[in-house]
């Protein structure tokens, strides 16, 4: 007997709710690193992922957003610690490090999936 995994089709309104969590977070937690691309990325999406755009325009979206997940010192690996001096700024405790990142990982994850998704759709 073969088992299927269920395949999860994602929208493109997942894509921009991510994104846009994404962005909230690292503004809620002042991570200037990495929020001029996501608000860059959000203008992007908003102005160029319409139902009339090409799928050369969607992918080069989603190519930009592939980016995050490779190589070293890629968003994937990006996390705050308080000792390297992360969250400074905004006095960050250990354990507000860890539920920022504990809640950075779930997007990252969830990101992936969606861009992977989108990806095999266009």
């Amino acid at each position: 007997m073969a088992f299927w995994r269920k395949q999860t089709i994602y929208s493109e309104k997942e894509l921009v709710e991510c994104t846009t969590e994404i962005e909230a977070l690292l503004r809620k937690y002042c991570v200037k690193e990495w929020l001029d691309f996501f608000i860059s990325i959000n203008q992007e999406i908003r102005r160029f992922w319409t139902p009339t755009s090409t799928s050369a325009a969607k992918r080069a979206i989603l190519k930009k957003l592939r980016t995050l997940f490779g190589g070293m010192g890629s968003f994937n690996d990006f996390g705050l610690d308080p000792r390297a001096g992360h969250g400074r700024a905004i006095h960050l405790s250990h354990i507000e490090a860890y539920k920022f990142n504990e809640g950075l990982g779930d997007l990252k994850t969830r990101l992936y999936k969606i861009v992977s998704g989108l990806e095999k759709r266009i």
